[in-house]
């Protein structure tokens, strides 16, 4: 047992998360970076986490998380790493050298987003997960914003 009389917890005070995360339907957003850091993957090497988060549309305010391997073991995992950064700096148009990833901080460029199951290691249930599956240039509307206007306007109505 843990004494949280100190604490002064009241539940009625905090705001619930939900499930702890949600994911986006699949699409072109634009999305800035708003977070990374570097961590161990389990095989000893090193990716670049980062989170983006959708700048227009329905989805404005959610947040996507991609993990590029910068160092790996497998050189084909790191030259695919690498080349997702590449497509990173040259979509915000960062030129030189890359020593810290706060310079792709807040510049926005565009994601494809694709939905993937996953099974949970923890309760063995089959989830959805959102994978970015490419990195670009800024585009002028996302696919799932103009998805349903192209639809209407090939109604005929």
């Amino acid at each position: 047992m843990a004494d949280l009389s100190g604490m002064g917890f009241d539940p009625a005070e905090v705001e619930s998360m939900g499930n702890g995360f949600s994911i986006v339907p699949p699409g072109i957003y634009t999305v800035m970076v708003v977070k990374s850091d570097v961590a161990d993957t389990s095989t000893g090497g090193k990716m670049l986490v980062m989170e983006y988060q959708v700048c227009d549309g329905p989805q404005t305010g959610s947040t996507l998380t991609d993990r590029l391997n910068i160092r790996n073991n497998s050189d084909v995992a790191q030259k695919i790493g690498l080349s997702q950064l590449k497509d990173v700096c040259d979509a915000i148009g960062f030129v030189g050298k890359l020593t810290d990833s706060s310079k792709l901080h807040g510049k926005p460029f565009s994601v494809k987003v694709v939905v993937e199951p996953f099974v949970s290691n923890k309760t063995g249930k089959s989830l959805d997960s959102n994978k970015i599956e490419k990195r670009m240039k800024r585009q002028a509307a996302s696919m799932s914003e103009a998805a349903p206007a192209q639809k209407a306007a090939n109604s005929g109505w």
